[in-house]
């Protein structure tokens, strides 16, 4: 059960991260891989901070209105023998956490639900069904991403590809993940006719869930949502940049400052205070800016977290 915040809650406030205005899809810049951690960093000269208020998330928040909504999955971490003790360093820990995290969202949204491995699988040699970790405190481990921003955004990718369509920009996003998704996707007999409308949302959806596993509860470097209903998302408000990995070409769309410029609509920051091990966050991948951020007035502590990317079908996608 997720505990109720106070309504008198004092409200919190953050620095968070957004890609300068002059940023466009087609300019030279470019996302790096680092050599001292796995995963990829956005250049710091890209980015500028801004301070905005935090919103607590409604337990009744859904992924249709807001575009993100709460998991508390605790007791399944705990039947899995997930504790805040645990090496999560461990591949059988990492596969655990996956499986909690896979059984979960098919049983909430009732769709066939595949893993579509990240990153981690080229930088950090995941499998499939693992999830993928983050501390902040490990300089071994992928840290928190400071920039809000979209794993993949349809018509940002069009334009990266040059692609006529957005389904052509999919087509071209499977073929660039085929050392990563090629195998699974053929394994369990998920064709591209099925995938394709799956991952533009037309018959079932691309999510990502992020499950909290500090002990006790994070204090710093939460992870803040956009809420949907606040935002317009255009190739005019995000930049999308390439992400060279060896064997793996990607994208990644961030968010310009001047989304959270209006001062009358302005933009809904939407975050879990104190948010405790287990749980979670389910959220649009293609649709739903997300970020690190530094709450202010809070301790520099480090936080742990995993998250997986998946694929949700709908059982008439095939007919």
């Amino acid at each position: 059960m997720l505990p109720v915040e106070e309504p008198d809650s004092p409200p919190a406030t953050a620095v968070v991260r957004f890609a300068k205005n002059e940023l466009t899809t087609r300019c030279s810049q470019t996302v790096g891989t680092t050599a001292s951690k796995p995963g990829f960093a956005v250049p710091p000269e890209a980015l500028e901070d801004r301070r905005v208020p935090l919103t607590p998330i409604s337990a009744e928040a859904t992924l249709n209105r807001e575009g993100v909504e709460l998991m508390d999955l605790s007791a399944e971490l705990a039947a899995a023998g997930v504790t805040a003790e645990c090496n999560l360093r461990d591949s059988g820990t990492l596969a655990a956490i996956g499986g909690v995290l896979l059984t979960a969202v098919e049983r909430r949204f009732g769709k066939r639900t595949i893993h579509l491995g990240d990153t981690s699988r080229i930088s950090g040699g995941a499998k499939y069904g693992e999830a993928t970790l983050r501390d902040t405190g490990c300089s071994e481990l992928r840290s928190a991403h400071h920039a809000f921003h979209l794993d993949l955004f349809w018509p940002g990718v069009r334009e990266i590809y040059e692609a006529e369509s957005e389904e052509e920009a999919v087509r071209r996003t499977i073929q660039e993940y085929s050392l990563v998704w090629g195998d699974d996707l053929q394994r369990l007999g998920v064709s591209e006719a099925e995938a394709i409308p799956a991952c533009l949302g037309r018959s079932g959806a691309m999510v990502q869930v992020w499950v909290a596993l500090t002990p006790g509860a994070i204090t710093q470097q939460p992870l803040a949502l956009m809420d949907r209903r606040y935002l317009s998302l255009s190739t005019e408000s995000t930049a999308t940049l390439p992400i060279h990995f060896t064997g793996l070409n990607s994208t990644i769309s961030l968010l310009k400052a001047s989304a959270a410029a209006d001062s009358v609509a302005g933009v809904r920051m939407l975050w879990r205070p104190s948010m405790r091990f287990g749980e979670a966050f389910v959220f649009l991948t293609t649709a739903t800016p997300h970020s690190a951020v530094w709450v202010d007035g809070e301790p520099d502590v480090s936080r742990r977290s995993a998250e997986m990317r998946m694929l949700l079908i709908d059982d008439d996608a095939a007919a």
